[in-house]
């Protein structure tokens, strides 16, 4: 302490009327509140210890900077605004682009967006910043990607705990980011795949993994890119170890049938992954035991490498206690725009390219073509594995593939028929065989 600050604190306690005779009562105190503050900052250091463990990101707690006021606050509006009208396209000027894509994080850390003047219609101001940061993405130019990606995680923390997040970061964020991560550029995938932690971390709506519309199930039982499957089964991991079971509560069914699927997979790595998420989901609800082992019926390879594991000490799911998940509390409205924190958080995709196809813009292009309405898997389970059952089952897959192989190529549709030979019997796949062949 220096001698300014010692000066300052004697001429308070002489001032509260402390005395000489109190000083083994003040020492008594202090060494009290020493003894709390070493306390708390040893179970902090504790938990972080076990977060990092168990691999789990979480966010940097951190006071908000001084809110932005007067002529400040309305400039930093002004330029939030110009920025995101800069980078609603991609054009040559890659420069200007990557310089607008890091003074809008900067904006955003200095609390540009608590201001009246973006408070005010908060809801479509942050779409609106959102689809631009978004169609950065797209760019081939590493250098444009990686500064949208780090926007994009400092927007992350900044609203990822408003209501209003959960529309544009759970559909065009979350398709963005999948699409980078199936790139075949190593520099442009790895951007993808490293800001999955950071957006389970901050963007935690039930959206963002359920499969309807588009939350990650969606894309991990539709895509058949490897790298996109890992991305998918690495964040829900991440969700299972970190976020408070209520959220994933009403999802559990999607859930199970997705990583049974995946469990199953014929990419190792995928299966393994795959495993260990059942496993940690199994952790927190043992009662779904009886519901994960009924999707089993029909891979007895992986239901007996699954009980392997979970006889396995050395498997054991690594995530957070009950006590350690973090609760989600969600700011609403206008005024919860203003009340930043920036700590919790993201759901479904907007059409917000609509208007800029509309004005001559790129479109967006889509990750997924097509996606079957029902699982193969659903339909057996449910009718119990019968005769009868199975027959309704490969019935019900004939008119998905049907449904799903509209206005395909004869190739296409070819592959898709054999990818599900297994799913009907000889007779019904030579039918559709000989109808794809005449079609031609």
């Amino acid at each position: 302490m220096s001698a300014k600050k010692k000066a300052a604190a004697l001429d308070a306690l002489f001032a509260a009327g402390v005395t000489s005779n109190d000083m083994e009562w003040l020492a008594d105190e202090l060494k009290k509140r020493e003894t709390k503050a070493a306390a708390a900052a040893e179970a902090a250091a504790a938990a972080q210890a076990a977060a990092a463990s168990a691999g789990v990101v979480r966010s940097a707690a951190g006071p908000p900077p001084p809110a932005l006021k007067g002529k400040k606050a309305a400039d930093a509006v002004k330029e939030i605004f110009k920025h995101t009208e800069r980078l609603k396209y991609q054009d040559e000027d890659w420069k200007a682009r990557d310089e607008a894509l890091v003074k809008t994080g900067k904006l955003i850390t200095e609390g540009a967006l608590a201001c009246d003047g973006f408070v005010s219609g908060f809801d479509g101001n942050l779409k609106e910043l959102v689809h631009s940061l978004v169609a950065q993405l797209y760019d081939l130019r590493s250098v444009i990607v990686r500064s949208a990606v780090a926007t994009l995680k400092i927007l992350m923390s900044e609203v990822g705990d408003h209501a209003d997040a959960e529309r544009p970061f759970g559909g065009d964020v979350l398709e963005g980011l999948l699409q980078l991560a199936s790139s075949g550029n190593k520099v442009l995938s790895a951007a993808g795949r490293e800001a999955f932690p950071h957006f389970i971390d901050n963007i935690r709506f039930e959206s963002v993994i359920s499969a309807s519309p588009q939350g990650l199930l969606h894309w991990l039982r539709g895509m058949k890119h490897v790298p996109v499957k890992l991305t998918c089964l690495n964040s829900l991991l991440q969700a299972l170890q970190t976020w408070p079971a209520a959220l994933l509560a009403s999802s559990h069914e999607q859930i199970e049938i997705a990583l049974v699927e995946a469990a199953a997979h014929s990419a190792g790595e995928v299966r393994s992954t795959a495993r260990q998420c059942l496993l940690q989901h199994l952790a927190n609800t043992p009662s779904r035991q009886e519901e994960v082992d009924k999707w089993l019926m029909r891979y007895p390879d992986t239901k007996k490498q699954l009980a392997k594991e979970q006889d396995d000490p050395k498997k054991k799911p690594a995530g957070l206690s009950a006590t350690e998940r973090v609760p989600t509390v969600l700011r609403h409205g206008e005024s919860g725009a203003r009340e930043r924190n920036g700590k919790l958080g993201g759901g479904a995709a907007d059409a917000a390219d609509t208007a800029a196809a509309a004005a001559g813009g790129p479109k967006k292009p889509t990750l997924l073509k097509r996606l079957t309405t029902k699982s193969s898997l659903k339909v057996e389970a449910a009718s119990g594995g019968g005769g009868g059952g199975a027959a309704s089952g490969r019935g019900e897959s004939i008119r998905d593939m049907a449904a799903s192989t509209a206005g395909m190529s004869a190739a296409e549709r070819m592959q898709e028929l054999n990818s599900r030979k297994g799913e009907m019997s000889e007779e019904e796949f030579q039918a559709e065989r000989q109808k794809i062949i005449q079609a031609v």
